[in-house]
């Protein structure tokens, strides 16, 4: 369940984010419609506009990913100290589940 819930505080701020990006992008795109008066160049406002709408885009993505990441890695350490304390209760060894579980424990932190 703290995984459930960690995934919805996260998407919530990536809502956030997201939301206050699309206010500023709409701030920008009221700034092109000044921009002529003001003399300045309407083409050069709406690369901006462009330029941060990807901007944008790109962050999002790579935060949807670190967050799918970072899931996969808990939900790997997880498994792997099943598996580590299995083997120990079986007399196997469990190096390879060790060495597994320290990798994952590295990407979560």
């Amino acid at each position: 369940f703290t995984y459930f819930i960690f995934i919805q505080e996260a998407r919530k701020t990536l809502k956030e984010f997201s939301d206050a990006g699309e206010i500023e992008l709409a701030q920008l795109e009221k700034s092109i419609g000044s921009a002529v008066s003001k003399t300045r160049s309407y083409y050069d406002a709406r690369i901006k506009l462009r330029d941060a709408r990807e901007t944008l885009t790109k962050a999002k993505h790579r935060f949807e990913r670190a967050q799918a990441l970072h899931v996969a890695a808990k939900e790997l350490a997880v498994v792997s100290a099943d598996y580590i304390d299995e083997a120990e209760r079986s007399n196997q060894n469990a190096a390879s589940w060790n060495e597994t579980y320290s990798q994952a424990i590295a990407k979560v932190c």
